[in-house]
């Protein structure tokens, strides 16, 4: 939506400070690796990044100002009923990972830490930038 904005506001539906979980899409790489190297015996996860702000708030604000015109506003919740998916953006969830992510320490082998990618001062701001400046370079082409 943020890059057929034109002038138009981006709607955040109630007060946008719901939580949403987020993953940077080189951690699940990371993670799924590292599932499949030391085969756990549980059979779920909870895969979760360390980004501090990600309110529904902040992730809209951040896509608007990166791929559109950074106009957001707070509307009422009842409003957006009518969009499709609605209800998945309204979910207030705070997920803590699961241990196994944990640096590993093995019997045979020395300590295996886990390196975040999106760790606690990751900024999405810059990295939403990074991300319209290739795609503005994808559609250029």
């Amino acid at each position: 939506m943020a890059w057929l904005q034109g002038e138009d506001e981006i709607p955040i539906p109630g007060d946008g400070n719901n939580l949403i979980p987020t993953l940077h899409i080189k951690d699940l790489v990371t993670f799924i690796k590292r599932i499949i190297e030391f085969m756990p015996v549980q059979s779920y996860f909870i895969a979760v990044d360390k980004t501090l702000n990600k309110t529904l708030k902040s992730i809209v604000n951040s896509i608007a100002t990166s791929l559109g015109n950074g106009k957001t506003s707070l509307c009422d919740a009842s409003a957006l009923e009518s969009f499709p998916k609605y209800s998945e953006i309204m979910f207030n969830v705070k997920l803590k990972t699961s241990k196994f992510f944990d640096d590993i320490i093995s019997n045979d082998k020395p300590k295996i830490p886990f390196k975040w990618e999106a760790e606690v001062n990751y900024n999405l701001m810059i990295k939403f930038n990074n991300f319209s400046l290739e795609y503005k370079q994808i559609l250029t082409r």
